[in-house]
């Protein structure tokens, strides 16, 4: 699996753990684009965490990590 990390990218191996989390905002409206609506939601933030070995993708051009 490869990962890309702002202009990082990076080969992904042996995962310990891979976890991902959301948080949503529901609010209560009356009218949500001009029909009846009980609420509306909206994603807030993602998180993605992962524990294990990771290696600049070869023939990335960022020396950064060299």
């Amino acid at each position: 699996m490869v990962l890309a990390l702002g202009e990082f990218e990076f080969k992904a191996l042996n995962f310990d753990n891979l976890e991902r989390s959301l948080e949503y905002n529901i609010q209560s409206q009356n009218r949500l684009n001009n029909h009846n609506a009980l609420f509306a939601s909206s994603k807030e933030s993602e998180k993605i965490k992962i524990q294990g070995k990771t290696l600049p993708l070869k023939g990335d051009r960022n020396t950064y990590l060299d």
